[in-house]
């Protein structure tokens, strides 16, 4: 292979590479958040697409290294952990590594195989289809994380990855505030998903408005570097103004004031969606955020200004939409009682089963995915049958 053709294809797996960085963090949310079918598809394409690029990339490449990552450990001990819930046992070995399960499920390990039997249980897992399930989902986040750790080599990488998150976040934010105030109550206005809608809170491509919130917050870091690095490239072209720096000048002003417009978008979005954990984490971001910048010396009076106006922004629309609904959800954060966050006690229920519950299996789980079958059996206070808990799910944290 030519020099140049081999470049040129060099170049190409690169792009290729960074064309499944940028689905997952721009396409896979809108398709319901990554949690439908259609969204876990579009995941896992993705992810082996880049993987598939970079390892012949590597392969076709005389200086080619594997960059070492301290998770590497942590990602194959999850693996593991995984593989062994899915796996048939023999039932002694099942018996010494998960020795509840012959109490939980009498009926599967009858001995004298009388009519009552159901067969012998030789999994860790209570639900081996959805452990599987998880199995590839881990599998897709895994070989995401060593990509990107490989991906990323010079500071020009890490800021690109930056500016996609922050997009993706002002992105989601406009949609869902759209969605919310020009909507008919379907999600994409015309997908309608049989245990929510869209028409009350604002909730983007998600089924849950934590999770949309959740993913706001994600951004706000991102933006808040954005607005201050325009800022800094606008003060290191204002020495001396020539034709072509003044346009410079004029491009950077106007970039931060749509970087400030932006993170006022995506506060307001997560106002709109009424998400006591997500407006905490939204909050605590910023926080984090600007005390980074204040101790690496990059606050200056234009970037307080960009933050006033956004805050300034924030207030308008709220006064406009939403400020009495938004106002009460806050309350709630700010009376610190526990009975107003946590109104007929069920985050504390599912809690409290949860911490009952890990003693039994606390050496390898009852298997990814099983958590709605097992949080029954260590409380009887969550008797409405029409709420299922999938997750012992924790905003705040």
């Amino acid at each position: 292979m030519a020099l140049s053709t081999q470049q040129a294809f060099d170049r190409f797996l690169l792009r290729v590479v960074d064309v499944g960085l940028a689905g997952v963090i721009f396409c896979v949310p809108l398709l319901m958040g990554g949690r439908h079918a259609i969204g876990q598809l579009a995941l896992t394409v993705l992810v082996v697409m880049a993987a598939l690029a970079w390892i012949v990339r590597q392969c076709l490449r005389g200086d080619a290294a594997w960059r070492p990552a301290v998770a590497t450990p942590l990602i194959l001990a999850g693996l593991g952990l995984v593989v062994l819930q899915t796996v048939s046992l023999s039932p002694e070995l099942l018996t010494w590594l998960a020795p509840r399960t012959a109490d939980i499920l009498p009926l599967w390990n009858v001995g004298d195989g009388g009519p009552a039997a159901l067969g012998g249980w030789s999994f860790i897992s209570f639900t081996p289809a959805e452990t599987r399930a998880g199995l590839v989902l881990f599998l897709d986040f895994a070989l995401l994380f060593l990509v990107a750790v490989q991906r990323i080599r010079h500071i020009e990488d890490v800021e690109r990855l930056l500016r996609w998150c922050a997009l993706s976040a002002v992105l989601m934010a406009s949609f869902g505030i759209v969605q919310l105030l020009a909507g008919n109550g379907k999600f994409f206005w015309f997908y309608e998903y049989p245990l929510t809608d869209a028409s009350t809170v604002a909730k983007g491509s998600f089924t849950n408005r934590n999770h949309f919130a959740q993913f706001l917050a994600l951004g706000i870091g991102p933006l808040i570097w954005w607005l201050q690095d325009a800022m800094r490239r606008m003060h290191a072209h204002g020495g001396t103004v020539t034709p072509s720096t003044s346009h410079r000048i004029r491009r950077e002003e106007l970039k931060t004031y749509l970087l400030g417009l932006a993170l006022g978008i995506v506060l307001f979005a997560g106002l709109l969606s009424l998400s006591r954990g997500g407006a905490i984490a939204m909050l605590l971001a910023a926080a984090i955020c600007v005390a980074v910048c204040y101790r690496a010396a990059s606050v200056g009076v234009r970037f307080i200004a960009a933050l006033a106006v956004a805050g300034a922004l924030i207030g308008g629309a709220l006064a406009i939409f939403g400020f009495e609904r938004v106002s009460n959800r806050l309350e709630d954060i700010s009376s610190g009682s526990v009975e107003r966050l946590d109104r007929k006690a069920g985050r504390r229920n599912i809690w409290t089963a949860t911490a009952t519950a890990i003693p039994d299996f606390a050496l390898l789980g009852t298997g990814v995915g099983s958590f709605r079958e097992v949080y029954p059996m260590y409380t009887d206070l969550l008797a409405d049958e029409r709420i299922e808990f999938t997750h012992a799910e924790n905003s705040y944290l």
